[in-house]
């Protein structure tokens, strides 16, 4: 059964996923170019034969790796074949890191929530799946109460939290495509 809150929330979700009300340059292009899938499906046919059924988390993953260029990653669960070849295929020159890497990853993906890890490791974007279960949901709200500066994006189960020091500090949530 939907809640009342979810059904009177959606329509306004709903609208911000076309750019609507949001005046930050920054979000609104993430928001248009990224989050509402304006890539090519001629684009998309290798991410769709390396997900399987996991075809729009990992399209949704693809166009944010694209969109960011990291130059690290670190991927958890680090053994997920379909991350790594989904980011592989949208920046081939990008070195996946491990949890001992020297120095903070471009990019944090956390891929099932039983992965996420118990600890920050400073990372600029992260990007974490299935934020409504534990342990992920923890890593969710522990980093967003965490972050000054910078914006977080979230649906019902996906959060993507950039933490750039010239970003105010925003919240949206949207419908990602």
């Amino acid at each position: 059964m939907i809640s009342l809150r979810r059904t009177l929330t959606w329509p306004k979700r709903r609208w911000r996923a076309g750019g609507f009300g949001i005046h930050s340059p920054f979000a609104f292009t993430l928001v248009t170019e990224v989050l509402a899938g304006k890539i090519s499906h001629s684009r998309l046919d290798p991410v769709r034969a390396a997900a399987g059924n996991r075809i729009r988390q990992m399209a949704l993953l693809y166009r944010c790796v694209r969109h960011f260029n990291p130059a690290t990653v670190a991927v958890y669960p680090s053994d997920d074949k379909t991350i790594i070849d989904t980011v592989r295929l949208a920046c081939p020159e990008v070195e996946i890191a491990g949890d001992n890497c020297p120095t903070p990853p471009d990019m944090t993906i956390v891929g099932s929530p039983e992965a996420a890890p118990a600890h920050d490791n400073g990372s600029l974007v992260h990007i974490i799946a299935h934020i409504e279960k534990e342990p992920a949901k923890s890593l969710w709200k522990r980093l967003n109460d965490g972050c000054t500066r910078g914006m977080d994006f979230s649906d019902r189960r996906t959060g993507i939290i950039c933490r750039f020091s010239h970003l105010p500090r925003q919240s949206f949530r949207i419908v990602f495509k």
